[in-house]
């Protein structure tokens, strides 16, 4: 089966994870990008910034070559303006990647532990370990490892429904 690639996001306003992922039957790392925003700034220009470093990355492979975009959605919590801003930058996604024209999954935490061979309840420390072990790469954020993950779930979603389409 043909190489997939993709683009995993770890939505936040405070800490946007990108990861860019190329994949098969094993999963290459090609880069990464942690969006740090102040929350001193309005948040246009934080909005702004996570805009701005995913279309860098959507164009760092021809767009033509980029397989989908995978989120991690949303996991509601009780700190309803995390959510919201969130939800914002989902949104922002999905707006830019339009443009593209490369398609968007929304997976949840849990199927993105999953799918990288963890249970659905694992600890942070356990996909840090995970990560580094599957894309032979030393993570400073758990943001990215998350990125990371949501690009492999990905690949592993659209492997999945290329197969059924057989």
């Amino acid at each position: 089966m043909k190489e997939i690639t993709a683009i995993g996001i770890d939505p936040g306003i405070a800490n946007c994870g990108l990861a860019l992922i190329e994949g098969c039957a094993s999963y290459s790392l090609l880069d990464t990008k942690l969006v740090k925003t102040d929350s001193n700034d309005p948040l246009g220009v934080r909005l702004d910034m996570i805009y701005q470093a995913l279309c860098t990355m959507v164009a760092s492979p021809p767009a033509e070559e980029l397989g989908l975009i995978a989120i991690e959605r949303c996991f509601h919590n009780k700190n309803i303006s995390s959510s919201t801003t969130t939800q914002q930058v989902i949104g922002l996604v999905h707006w830019t990647v339009y443009q593209f024209d490369v398609p968007v999954i929304e997976l949840t935490p849990q199927a993105l532990k999953v799918a990288c061979g963890l249970g659905p309840r694992a600890k942070k420390n356990e996909m840090l370990r995970s990560a580094k072990g599957l894309l032979r790469h030393d993570f400073k954020s758990h943001h990215l490892v998350d990125a990371a993950f949501a690009g492999i779930a990905g690949i592993l979603h659209k492997r999945a429904n290329a197969c059924r389409n057989l």
